[in-house]
């Protein structure tokens, strides 16, 4: 998928979300390390972001929680509550492609891409615009 929209709505990263990501990250081969760690922040901002919105979330029941998960797939999913899993994907700041990885082509009711500058400690999420 090309990352072409230049309207993103910036959130900061909260401590929390580096500390959840390194402690899980810590877990697993240094293989993995990169791919989880920047999964769990990204999951981790669109979940504050979405709660800020009043929307319910249950990040135990996201496969992005189970280590097994984590150790054998590219996951980023968040359980929105009623509705299903909705794929957070992270990139880095000057990433002009997101990579939908097979594993999550399907179960999910859509994908956000979240721009993550951890020097900044900050994260960009695309900001919605209504059709015209």
């Amino acid at each position: 998928m090309t990352y072409t929209d230049d309207l993103e709505i910036a959130l900061p990263i909260p401590q929390s979300a580096f500390q959840m990501a390194d402690r899980l990250a810590a877990r697993l081969p240094h293989s993995k390390t990169a791919q989880v760690r920047q999964n769990t922040i990204a999951v981790s901002v669109v979940e504050n972001y979405l709660h800020l919105m009043g929307i319910v979330c249950d990040r135990v029941a996201s496969d992005s929680a189970n280590p097994v998960m984590q150790l054998s797939a590219d996951i980023a999913d968040l359980m929105i509550v009623h509705a299903g899993r909705l794929e957070c994907r992270p990139i880095l700041p000057n990433a002009q492609v997101c990579t939908i990885p097979p594993e999550v082509w399907e179960d999910r009711i859509g994908y956000v891409i979240v721009r993550i500058d951890e020097a900044q400690q900050q994260a960009s999420l695309p900001r919605l615009c209504p059709p015209r």
